[in-house]
C-alpha cells in the first residue's frame, strides 16, 4: 500500500526564533502562511502566493530571495489512513528535503535530518493511526545550521560567500557560483509518500559484472532479504532469470540467511557497448522470493553485461602518463559534456530532464559528467543513459572547497555515498565514481597536502570496497597524486580541467596541453537577443555596464571588478579579436559572440581527436541552470546556440578534419570511434568559390585515427572549406575556416548559411541584412 502525499501543503514562515517550536502551536500562532505545492521550494511558493515576484530570475529579482535565508519554515499536511488497514511497516518516504528538519506526525517527533541530497525514511508504525493523520515538517535555516559548527584554518568555501557551505549537505552551487546564483533555498523539493513494508521481501540486489568477453560472462547477484528468522525453512528460495532478446539465463538458489550472492555464468551474452562502438544491450533481471511453494515478493531491474576499467597512470622522465577507458577490453575515447543544474530551485528539475537528455542523445557523445557542485540526478538521468550507451561519470556532492576532516563530518558523507551507490550501482552507464570536483586542486592552491584529505583518500573508498568494489573511482577532478602534489610536477596530471587565460581558442594554451584527457573546458558566448530580453529589463539590454549584466554574469558578489565580470567581458574581447571590431546592432554581437564559441568548441573537440595521445574531451557545458552568459551550448531557455551545432558535427563516431598545418601542408584525419572500420571517398569544396581542393579515397581501421592526405593551403586569403563523406550511406559534412583573425564578420556570415542554412541560423539569433 501507498499514500501519495505530493500536492498541496500549508507553509507557515517566520524569521528565525519568531517562530514554532511544537507543531500544535502553528494555529494560534503569528506566522505567515500560504498554499505550499510539494514537490517544491519555499520561494516558489511565496512567488505563486505574490509575495516574491513572479519571474525570479528576471533583472535583479533573484536578489530578494536573500531575505528568507534566515526563515524556519512548517510544512503541514493532513492524509487519511484507511481505518481496516494495518500499521504494521508503515514508513515515511521523503526523497528530498533541502535541509535541516524535524519530523512530527501526530504531535510526535519523528527525529531529524540535514542532508538535502539522499532520501530519508523513518518507521511511523507506532505513530501512525486509523483515519486522520497530522504530518508535520520544521525546516530550520541552512545558514544557521553552517555558523553553529566548529570552525578549522582547513575547513573553506570557493569564495566568502561560500564559507557556511562545507558543513551543510545541499547543492554547494546554491551559496552562490559563476554559473548559478545565490539562492540558499529550502523546501520539499522531492516526492514525499507512505508506505508498508512486507515481513518477506526483496530489499536490494547488487548485480554487477565479473568478466565479460563476447564468449561468456559471469555475473554476481547480491542480495538482501527480509526474512522473519522462523521463515527460513528448506522451502526458502530465491529463483533469478536475465533474459536480452536470445540470451537468456535462469538460476535458483536455497537461502539459508537473509544475505548472500547467485554467480550466474551466461554464454554468448549480449554485451553493454558505449554509444558508436556497439549496441547498449540491457538485460531485464527479475529475483523472485519463494517461501514453502508460495511467492512472496519479486524485483525487476535492467542492468547491462560489460566491463569497465580506468587505465590511469601519472607521467614520468620515461613514461607518458595514462588515462583511459577501457570497456569490454576496448579503448574508448570518452567525448561528451558536463551536466551541471538544471535550476537554481531543484523541484523545477523533474520537468526539464526529457528536453535535456534529447539534447544530450543529439550530441552523439559517449560520456557525460555529474558535476559534484550539484544535486544527484533523478534515476531518468540513468536509465536514459543506459539505452542510449552514453557512460556517466559521477562525481559525489562537493566541489571548489576544504571540508571538515573530523569524524562527525566523515559519518555523514559515509551516510551520503552509501546511500548514492545504493541508489546507482546498477547502472551500467555509471563507468566511474569520483570523490569530488577541484578539491584537491583547491587544497594545492592553499598549500595544503591533498593527500590529507581523508573524505576522499579513506571515508569514500571504504564503503565503494564494500557496496561497489568492481567499478573505478578517481578520488578528485583533477586528480594530484601525492607523487605530483609533493614533486611539484603539475605537467604530469594525466587528466585536467583546461580553463587558464581565456584568450585566442587556437593559443599555445589549448595546443600544448600535456594532459591526456580533459573533464573540463569551455569557451562564453551570449545567449540569443530573445533570451536577453527575457531576463533583462529594456532599459538594461545594452550596453552592458550596468547591475542586471552583473547579477547575470553571474556574480554572487555584487563586485563590479570581480572575476566573474571579468570572465563576460572577455567574451566580447575575443568577438573582437576574432572579426577585428565588434558590430554595432546587439543583434550581430550575439551572433559573432556564438561564432567564435562555436570555433572554440570545435576545435578543442577535433584537437583532441587528431592526437594519438590523447583519450578524451568533456567540454562544459550542456545548458544554463538559469539565464546568463556562459560556457553553455544551450540556454536557460532551451535556445541552441551556434555551437550545438558544431558540437554535433565534430562529436559524430567517425568525422573527418582538417588539422592545423605543418609547414604549409594541412593533414586530412580521419577519427574513427568506432569497432567497425571505414572505407569511402572524401571530397572538400570551396563553397564560395566551388573549386574541388582534394578528392579521393580513405581507409581507417575501427578505433583508429588515419591521415588521408595532406593538402597546402598556403595563400593568406581566407576560405571555408567543406568537407564531405558517407557512412552507410548516411552523407555527413565538417568544415575548416582557412585563414588567421581578423576575419571579415559579413563573409563568415555568408559562411554560415552555407554551413547550416538560413532557417538553423536564423532560429536563435537575427542574422545581419548583409549576410
Amino acid at each position: 500500500m501507498r499514500i501519495d502525499l505530493n500536492g498541496e501543503w500549508t507553509l507557515h514562515y517566520a524569521e528565525s526564533g519568531k517562530g514554532c517550536i511544537f507543531p500544535g502551536d502553528l494555529e494560534h500562532s503569528a506566522m505567515d502562511h500560504v498554499v505550499a505545492t510539494v514537490p517544491g521550494n519555499v520561494e516558489l511558493d511565496l512567488v505563486r502566493a505574490g509575495v516574491l515576484p513572479a519571474n525570479l530570475f528576471s533583472g535583479e529579482n533573484i536578489l530578494q530571495v536573500r531575505r528568507y535565508e534566515g526563515y524556519e519554515w512548517w510544512y503541514v499536511k493532513e492524509f487519511e489512513w484507511p481505518s481496516a488497514q494495518a500499521l504494521a511497516g508503515t514508513r515515511l518516504h521523503l526523497a528530498g528535503v533541502d535541509c535541516w528538519a524535524e519530523y512530527w506526525l501526530n504531535g510526535t517527533l519523528l527525529g531529524s535530518s540535514a542532508n538535502m541530497l539522499i532520501e530519508h525514511e523513518w518507521d511511523v508504525s507506532a505513530v501512525a493511526r486509523p483515519g486522520p493523520n497530522v504530518i508535520a515538517i520544521h525546516l530550520r535555516p541552512a545558514r544557521e545550521l553552517g555558523w553553529s559548527k566548529p570552525s578549522a584554518p582547513y575547513w573553506s568555501g570557493l569564495s566568502p560567500l561560500m564559507e557556511e557551505s562545507v558543513w551543510v549537505r545541499k547543492a554547494p552551487h546554491g551559496y552562490g557560483w559563476d554559473i548559478m546564483p545565490r539562492a540558499v533555498s529550502a523546501g520539499l523539493w522531492r516526492d514525499v509518500w507512505i508506505d508498508q513494508q512486507r515481513s518477506q521481501e526483496i530489499e536490494w540486489l547488487y548485480i554487477a559484472t565479473r568478466e565479460a568477453t563476447e564468449a561468456r560472462a559471469v555475473v554476481d547477484v547480491s542480495y538482501r532479504l527480509r526474512l522473519p528468522i522462523q521463515t527460513l525453512t528448506d522451502d526458502c528460495e530465491l529463483r533469478i532469470s536475465m533474459e536480452c532478446g536470445d540470451s537468456k539465463v535462469t538460476h535458483r538458489q536455497k537461502v539459508y540467511f537473509p544475505n548472500g550472492i547467485c554467480v550466474l555464468s551466461i554464454d554468448r551474452p549480449q554485451l553493454w557497448w558505449p554509444y558508436g562502438y556497439g549496441a547498449a544491450n540491457l538485460y531485464t533481471v527479475v529475483a523472485e522470493l519463494w517461501v514453502d511453494g508460495t511467492q512472496v515478493s519479486s524485483r525487476r531491474e535492467e542492468i547491462g553485461i560489460r566491463t569497465v576499467r580506468l587505465e590511469r597512470r601519472d607521467a614520468t622522465e620515461s613514461s607518458d602518463g595514462v588515462f583511459q577507458f577501457i570497456v569490454n577490453q576496448v579503448p574508448v575515447f570518452a567525448r561528451g559534456t558536463n551536466w551541471g543544474p538544471i535550476d537554481a530551485f531543484h523541484s523545477r528539475d523533474r520537468a526539464g530532464y526529457s528536453a535535456r537528455l534529447q539534447l544530450l542523445k543529439e550530441l552523439q557523445g559517449t560520456m557525460v559528467r555529474l558535476w559534484g557542485g550539484n544535486v544527484y540526478p533523478d534515476d531518468e538521468l540513468y536509465r536514459f543513459c543506459d539505452r542510449e550507451g552514453i557512460m556517466v561519470w559521477q562525481d559525489f556532492s562537493m566541489a571548489c572547497a576544504l571540508y571538515p576532516q573530523n569524524p562527525e563530518f566523515q559519518a555523514e558523507i559515509q551516510r551520503e555515498v552509501r546511500a548514492v551507490v545504493r541508489r546507482y550501482a546498477n547502472h551500467p552507464s555509471l563507468v566511474v565514481w569520483c570523490g569530488d570536483n577541484e578539491v584537491d586542486q583547491t587544497a594545492r592552491g592553499r598549500h595544503i597536502p591533498t593527500t590529507s584529505n581523508v573524505l576522499t583518500r579513506q571515508t569514500i573508498p571504504a564503503v565503494l570496497s564494500v557496496e561497489d568494489p568492481y567499478r573505478p573511482y578517481l578520488p578528485s577532478s583533477p586528480f594530484i597524486s601525492q607523487a605530483v602534489d609533493k614533486e611539484d610536477r603539475l605537467e604530469a596530471m594525466p587528466e585536467e580541467h583546461l580553463w587558464g587565460p581565456r584568450n585566442y581558442f587556437k593559443s599555445e594554451f589549448y595546443t600544448d596541453y600535456q594532459a591526456k584527457f580533459v573533464s573540463e573546458i569551455g569557451f562564453m558566448g551570449l545567449p540569443s537577443e530573445r533570451t536577453l530580453r527575457r531576463f533583462l529589463d529594456d532599459d538594461h539590454v545594452w550596453p552592458p555596464n550596468n547591475r542586471q549584466w552583473l547579477v547575470h554574469a553571474t556574480d554572487p558578489t555584487m563586485n563590479p571588478g570581480s572575476y566573474y565580470w571579468e570572465r563576460t567581458r572577455k567574451t566580447f574581447d575575443r568577438a573582437e579579436e576574432y572579426f577585428g571590431s565588434l558590430p554595432s546592432a546587439l543583434s550581430d554581437i550575439v551572433l559573432a559572440s556564438q561564432i567564435v564559441q562555436a570555433e572554440g568548441f570545435k576545435f578543442a573537440i577535433e584537437w583532441a581527436r587528431q592526437r594519438t595521445d590523447k583519450t578524451g574531451l568533456l567540454w562544459w557545458s550542456l545548458f544554463d541552470g538559469w539565464p546568463q552568459v556562459s560556457d553553455a551550448i544551450v540556454d536557460y531557455y532551451l535556445d541552441k546556440k551556434l555551437a550545438f551545432h558544431y558540437v554535433q558535427r565534430s562529436q559524430a563516431p567517425l568525422v573527418i578534419l582538417v588539422g592545423e598545418a605543418v609547414g604549409q601542408e594541412h593533414p586530412v584525419i580521419v577519427s574513427n570511434h568506432r569497432r567497425q572500420s571505414w572505407q569511402g571517398s572524401i571530397m572538400i569544396r570551396d563553397e564560395e568559390t566551388q573549386e574541388t581542393v582534394w578528392e579521393g579515397e580513405a581507409h581507417v581501421a575501427a578505433g583508429q585515427m588515419e591521415v588521408a592526405t595532406r593538402i597546402c593551403l598556403a595563400s593568406a586569403e581566407p576560405r571555408l572549406l567543406i568537407l564531405h563523406w558517407e557512412v552507410d550511406g548516411e552523407p555527413h559534412q565538417n568544415h575548416y575556416v582557412v585563414g588567421t583573425p581578423p576575419f571579415s564578420y559579413a563573409r563568415y556570415c555568408r559562411w554560415l548559411t552555407i554551413l547550416l542554412g538560413n532557417q538553423i541560423v536564423g532560429q536563435n539569433t537575427a542574422m545581419p541584412e548583409h549576410g
